[in-house]
């Protein structure tokens, strides 16, 4: 059973889908839901999502995920 507030198991989390509830700027942390779960997020290129936005999860980077923007 891994440790934390997180249910989900961490190694499918990339390629998931989520949405940014707290925009994520170069260089501050943001938030993103993943399935119902609130995760720390940073962009994969260090870039600016503004909130609502959809996004990829790259992959996982100790306690948040790294994720990328999908462009409608």
């Amino acid at each position: 059973e891994p440790h934390g507030s997180h249910s989900s198991n961490v190694y499918a989390l990339p390629g998931k889908r989520a949405v940014v509830i707290k925009a994520i700027f170069p260089d501050q942390i943001g938030q993103v839901k993943i399935n119902g779960e609130i995760w720390s997020a940073r962009s994969v290129h260090n870039e600016h999502i503004g909130e609502s936005s959809l996004v990829e999860v790259v992959y996982l980077r100790g306690a948040h995920v790294v994720v990328k923007e999908i462009k409608s």
